[in-house]
């Protein structure tokens, strides 16, 4: 086999190995998982692998969104082992305070979710958008009663004497700014529509939003705590090398003096370990040399009691018995 042979062998198993590394997982996820729709009104600032909630515990992600005529399809996969009922509900909600967002399923009723698995614009909800604070702009306008307005400012301007200049010029600016109102009467609705539409998206993620400061709050206590035990740590280890910087340089001799003498102890024991090893070595050879030549015979059994003293002094003394007189 050449080498531009083999080359292309080992390209073909790397990328067969990088293509299974990566169609591997997805297809474990794709079986493990089924697909759903949701229908709102608007995206709500939700994306791409945006993570889907279910009873507060990440159940899945974000496919894809499509715009399909007045409302945005939202199309998600959830695990198989969840169970979503004929009147499951779907929401947007704040993930982060920096604008994250993620779809919340709350399931509810039994049989079917949807026709085709869809839930539909019913029985979803998405946060605050300026397409909604420009179509309710109208309600706010008609409670305004710009006629009425005008004719209070006009009767006001005409009710005030005109010979003084003061008040004349006081007048001609109220004058303006009636007029000036009734030219952006439209545009302020509209901003009074946006403040109230605002206040009601506000008020109703209020409670993610405590919940997330709630937890930034608890983290930025932790990093204090971990900071004072840290700072106390870098003291306690400050003043232990200061004492022991201390002890070293007031000990110095005495301590040089005992690593000395420690050495000496040592080299003695070594020496003494030396000798025990050449004992342990010799003595086994001169056991098995004694044993060799006493034996098992009537010398050592006889005399090794009583050694070189007589036997007739043995039987004075009473030690011996039987001795013939």
């Amino acid at each position: 086999m050449n080498t531009a042979r083999l080359g292309m062998i080992a390209i073909a198993a790397v990328a067969a190995i990088l293509v299974s590394a990566l169609l591997i997982p997805q297809g474990w996820y794709l079986v493990r998982t089924s697909s759903y729709t949701a229908q709102f009104a608007h995206a709500g600032g939700l994306t791409d692998s945006d993570p889907v909630f279910l009873a507060g515990i990440p159940a899945g992600r974000v496919d894809s969104i499509e715009l399909a005529e007045d409302h945005v399809d939202v199309h998600f996969r959830l695990d198989r082992d969840q169970a979503l009922g004929d009147r499951t509900r779907a929401a947007v909600k704040l993930r982060t305070i920096l604008g994250k967002r993620y779809l919340e399923i709350i399931p509810d009723g039994t049989g079917p979710v949807g026709v085709d698995r869809t839930i539909p614009t019913e029985r979803t909800s998405v946060p605050y958008s300026l397409d909604d604070i420009g179509a309710e702009a109208h309600s706010v306008a008609t409670e305004l009663d710009v006629p009425a307005l005008e004719s209070m400012v006009k009767t006001l301007r005409e009710t005030v004497p005109s010979d003084r200049p003061a008040v004349s010029e006081a007048l001609t600016g109220v004058s303006a700014a009636s007029q000036l109102l009734s030219r952006n009467d439209e545009k302020i609705a509209s901003l009074l529509d946006a403040a109230k539409s605002l206040t009601t998206s506000v008020s109703a993620e209020s409670e993610s939003i405590g919940t997330l400061l709630g937890n930034a709050r608890l983290v930025l206590e932790t990093l204090a705590e971990r900071r004072e035990s840290l700072s106390r740590l870098v003291i306690d280890l400050r003043t232990l090398i200061s004492s022991a910087s201390v002890f070293l340089d007031d000990n110095a001799g005495e301590l040089d003096h005992l690593l000395v003498n420690m050495r000496s102890v040592t080299d003695t024991l070594d020496r003494n370990g030396q000798h025990i090893d050449t004992l342990m070595t010799t003595l086994p050879p001169a056991l098995r040399a004694v044993t060799d030549a006493t034996g098992n015979g009537n010398w050592v059994d006889v005399s090794a009691p009583a050694g070189p003293l007589p036997d007739n002094l043995l039987c004075a003394v009473g030690v011996m018995q039987g001795c013939s007189g």
